[in-house]
Order: C-alpha cells, then structure tokens, then sequence
C-alpha cells in the first residue's frame, strides 16, 4: 500500500474555499467528498475494484461539475471562458491517462492522489475564485 495517504492528507470544505456562487460551490464540496473517499478506500488497503469503481466516480462526478461550471460561465457571458474550459479539458486528458495507466496494471494511486489534490487547491483557489468575482461584481453602467 502506498505510503502517501493518511488521515491528514483528507481534504476539507471550510467557508474559506467558497467562490460564491452556491451550485459551484456545492459541487465542489461534493468533488471534495469523492476524493476523501478515494483517500479511504486507499488507506483501508481495498482491492483494485474498489479502486476503479471511486476512479470512476471521482471522474464522472468532475465531468459533470465541468459541464455545470462552463453553462455558469457561458449564462453569465464570462469573458474567460476559453481558458477556464481549456484548464477542465486538461484536467480530463491528465485524468484519462492516469485511469489508463490505471488499468494497464499500473499504481497510480499516489499521482491520482496528488494531481487530484493539487488541481482542486489550484484550480478552487484561482479560476473559480476569478469565476464568482466576476458573477457578483457589479454590472458595469
């Protein structure tokens, strides 16, 4: 079993890590709760197929918080959209290879774990945060 996933490395939700835009921020604290659960079943040594099945989910469930996040982006004409919607392709494609990898026969787990964490952090902090600014400014007369 890998050495990296411990109880400390969970994630948390906190006010802090919200954007302000309440079904953003809703689903990212549901992404957050499928990683924990990918760090559980990681930690309590389950087989690959427990393993998949989480991939699976963490996957499906970022699929469609992107799909959600840019129908936000585009009713709000956000003007960055292309880059916001170019950082959720990226995150597909790494996410893809890594399940591939995956199934290859290959332990992945902590590079899952860590671009995982790392993306949520980056991402939340800095895209999303630009994302729910620019829908609670104020509308320019």
């Amino acid at each position: 079993m890998s050495s990296i996933f411990r109880d400390e490395l969970s994630l948390s939700w906190n006010t802090d890590d919200e954007v302000g835009v309440p079904e953003i921020d809703s689903e990212h604290r549901g992404i957050i709760n499928a990683f924990n659960t990918f760090n559980e079943v990681i930690k309590n040594g389950f087989d690959n197929g427990h393993v998949s099945r989480v991939f699976d989910i963490l996957s499906d469930y970022s699929c469609s918080h992107f799909k959600n996040e840019e129908a936000v982006m585009e009713r709000y004409s956000y003007p960055d959209i292309d880059a916001h919607r170019s950082e959720h392709h990226s995150f597909i494609g790494k996410l893809e290879c890594l399940k591939a990898r995956f199934d290859d026969g290959t332990d992945v787990r902590d590079d899952l774990y860590l671009f995982f964490r790392d993306w949520l952090l980056i991402h939340i902090s800095t895209s999303d945060r630009r994302l729910g600014a620019f829908i609670r400014s104020p509308i320019p007369q």
